[in-house]
């Protein structure tokens, strides 16, 4: 995947549901509903690294995995 030279790109790309994504260097993102009501968005990078953020709101989960996609990047 090539990259944006002038940071325009975001961090990740979404399918029409907006359930699943993939991050500019392949990683996947999922989004689902947990046991306690929250949603858990989980981020697996190439290097076998894996995030879970779990936020009331799923805007929240989804400001919260893209910052940690940018920080992983």
């Amino acid at each position: 995947m090539a990259s944006d030279l002038f940071g325009f790109e975001p961090a990740i790309t979404w399918d029409e549901a907006g359930k699943e994504g993939r991050t500019r260097d392949g990683g996947k993102v999922s989004l689902d509903l947990g046991l306690t009501g929250r949603f858990v968005m989980i981020l697996e990078l190439k290097h076998g690294v894996i995030t879970r953020r779990s936020c009331a709101t799923v805007e929240d989960a989804v400001r919260e995995i893209e910052k940690a996609a940018e920080a992983a990047r």
